[in-house]
């Protein structure tokens, strides 16, 4: 489906035109891939192989919607670490630290492992389990 883009002198720009150097439009602003406005944790299958992708973008947050995105070149086979930190809004000042592990193959975005940590402000480091907080909201590839 292609996009129209308005410029100030009226004119408009339609997303299956040239843009410079011959680059399609949509090409530059990406194919999504992926999308789920409420996130999972779980294995992803996408739309289209990231293997005809020369970068992929993840946009994806935590439980507590805290927000994170990361570029990811020549994903294909690529294990990618996720990382969602933030401060607790408590009085008790622990700084989390949500982390995990996933691989591209393919169509296939796969859950590998999680592993989620507290500092408290004595500098105590302490695990809180392996459940995946950070949720997959969105995947756009680029060409």
């Amino acid at each position: 489906m292609s996009k129209r883009f308005k410029y100030k002198d009226n004119n408009y720009l339609d997303s299956t035109g040239i843009v410079h150097n011959k680059v399609l439009l949509n090409e530059v602003l990406g194919t999504v891939l992926y999308t789920n406005s409420s996130g999972t944790t779980e294995d992803i299958t996408m739309n289209l192989n990231v293997q005809n992708y020369k970068c992929v973008e993840i946009f994806y947050g935590c439980d507590d919607m805290y927000y994170n995105t990361g570029k990811i070149y020549d994903p294909n086979n690529k294990q990618v670490g996720l990382i969602t930190p933030y401060i607790s809004n408590t009085t008790d000042g622990r700084a989390y630290m949500y982390v995990s592990n996933w691989k591209f193959e393919g169509t296939k975005f796969k859950f590998l492992k999680a592993a989620n940590k507290f500092l408290t402000e004595g500098n105590t480091v302490s695990m809180f389990g392996t459940y995946s907080y950070i949720r997959i909201y969105k995947i756009i590839g680029y060409k």
